[in-house]
């Protein structure tokens, strides 16, 4: 007998914990997105996470919006999966052996790889041999769920295993399918979109402006909490007034409580993608 599907009890307690703390970091766009990769990969046992939005997956094209990425060991094996990613979207997925068969619905996609090309194929493949094996990389498992309040846009989630563990199984796959459900129709409601500023894209110090900012305090108060003059506070904050696209605390305060929360965490750091084709918005 095959393996079973179905969820289990601490599934769905999994499932609904992970959609809250999305949720309560809902007013960053690349916040929630790092969380939910992070404890995707531990739930999972994956090794890394990239997730963002796509354009055009549904037409057989592949144009990437934005990438955040979770779990890389070196910045080697990063550019090997980046330079993979940029030859799909260059050849609009018309090559290799996954491409052909990645056509989302209205209902999305979410399949592992043994479901479309068996061990042998995958491992003596060119894409398998030139980047994934670089990337000490093999087995993968892909979700795309259409963004409805952006016309022509996917939420996109894969997963990796390192060579050597485990496929994913069915019930991974159903795991991760039933989450992106529930997450997809949140984007630009609850959950900011990646077109949104994320604070996680100021410097350090701006971020812990920011987060004085959003506990309340005044530019004095901030001031004299960072030990900074009142002046570099003031420049401070003009500039992350700009980067939110707003023009007074209240506003900044609105944003946060628009999404729902107001919880703030500025401790991950950002990493850039090493291409200009892959760029957080």
């Amino acid at each position: 007998m095959g393996e079973s599907a179905a969820l289990r009890a601490k599934d769905y307690r999994a499932l609904h914990q992970l959609i809250g703390d999305c949720r309560d970091l809902g007013a960053d766009p690349i916040a929630w997105r790092l969380h939910l990769l992070e404890r995707l990969c531990d739930f999972l046992h994956a090794r890394v996470g990239i997730g963002g939005e796509v354009l055009g997956i549904d037409r057989g094209q592949f144009t990437p919006l934005s990438i955040v990425e979770y779990g890389w060991n070196s910045d080697a094996e990063r550019r090997a999966m980046f330079e993979w990613l940029e030859h799909q979207a260059s050849t609009g997925h018309r090559t290799g052996l996954l491409p052909t068969k990645l056509a989302p619905t209205d209902r999305g996609l979410t399949v592992a790889r043994a479901d479309l090309v068996d061990n042998r194929a995958w491992h003596n493949s060119p894409q398998y041999a030139e980047y994934l094996r670089r990337s000490q990389l093999d087995d993968l498992v892909v979700s795309f769920q259409r963004i409805k309040s952006a016309m022509g846009q996917f939420c996109c989630i894969t997963l990796f295993r390192a060579p050597g563990e485990p496929h994913f199984g069915r019930r991974d796959t159903n795991f991760l399918r039933t989450l992106h459900r529930e997450l997809a129709p949140m984007i630009g409601r609850q959950l900011a979109a990646a077109n949104e500023p994320s604070a996680l894209q100021l410097s350090p110090q701006r971020r812990q402006v920011l987060g004085c900012l959003l506990e309340g305090d005044g530019e004095k108060q901030v001031a004299a909490r960072l030990g900074l003059t009142r002046q570099t506070v003031h420049q401070y904050v003009k500039a992350i007034y700009r980067h939110f696209r707003v023009s007074s605390r209240a506003e900044l305060m609105a944003r946060w409580i628009r999404h729902g929360r107001c919880r703030y965490q500025p401790q991950h750091p950002l990493q850039a993608p090493p291409s200009a084709c892959f760029t957080h918005r």
